[in-house]
């Protein structure tokens, strides 16, 4: 699971600022067992550094901001190789205020 912590940002819920608190809420919201070692929280919302993440890695679950998609899709526009990959290895799911993305893994 790789998680953007500015997706907390986007939904005004300041106070879940530690590690487990974002891993109890995304149990609670998605009724999983997700646990700490299966979790990368990152911080940052530069949209080459978060796409080098997801492709780098085998997460089976993405949840970034809409607006981190957005910039992801704006910088891989021109690049037809990476969107394949991308469109490859993750099923876009947005949510239902369109405030975030969870992009699951396309491999079983």
């Amino acid at each position: 699971m790789y998680f953007s912590l500015p997706v907390w940002e986007t939904l005004d819920s300041s106070i879940i600022n530690e590690r487990d608190e974002v891993i109890d809420a995304y149990n609670v919201y998605f009724d999983s067992w997700a646990r700490l070692e299966n979790f990368h929280i990152t911080s940052t919302t530069d949209p080459q550094t978060i796409l080098n993440g997801i492709l780098t890695a085998n997460y089976t679950q993405v949840v970034i901001r809409a607006e981190d998609w957005q910039n992801i899709q704006e910088l891989i526009k021109d690049d037809p190789q990476t969107t394949a990959l991308l469109s490859q290895k993750y099923e876009v799911v947005p949510e239902p205020k369109n405030l975030l993305i969870l992009l699951k893994s396309s491999s079983p």
